[in-house]
């Protein structure tokens, strides 16, 4: 096999693990939902340049376990195709969601432009300020200094 090849392919399976590693820390820490397509291409492509990096250096163990991780990945990812709607609602063709608001007085709902994510950030921050309001609560009067009244 040539140098070049050699080189690509072990950079393909360092590449890989830490595509693989990226995936899980994000999904962990909450900044990609693990049905996501972003989060399944991300994993799948990392545990392709895996199972080619495991050929390369026979780890047969390696290349089964990331076999599985692509299947489950494509699955995921099939799964995740059918489920869309496949009428768009929202602005220039994008799809809505909808999602409920996550305290009394706040919006009813907030809609969710994936094209948008200005828009969509906006909304966020909009929904979660408190309520603001110029009226006092109201108060007894206070007793003037000196006064024996109760």
């Amino acid at each position: 096999m040539a140098q070049h090849l050699a080189l690509a392919l072990s950079l393909g399976g360092y590449l890989g693990g830490l595509l693989v590693l990226t995936g899980y820390a994000l999904t962990t820490a909450g900044r990609l939902s693990a049905t996501s397509a972003a989060a399944q291409a991300v994993n799948t492509a990392g545990a392709l340049l895996l199972v080619a990096n495991g050929v390369v250096l026979a780890a047969w163990p390696s290349v089964g376990v990331n076999l599985a991780w692509i299947a489950i990945g494509v699955a995921a990812a099939w799964r995740a195709r059918a489920d869309r709607s496949p009428e768009p609602s929202g602005v220039d063709g994008a799809d809505a969601t909808t999602v409920p608001a996550q305290r009394s007085g706040d919006l009813e709902a907030l809609e969710l432009w994936p094209g948008d994510w200005d828009a969509a950030a906006e909304q966020l921050a909009a929904a979660s300020e408190p309520a603001r309001t110029t009226a006092c609560p109201p108060t007894a009067p206070l007793p003037a200094l000196g006064d024996d009244r109760p």
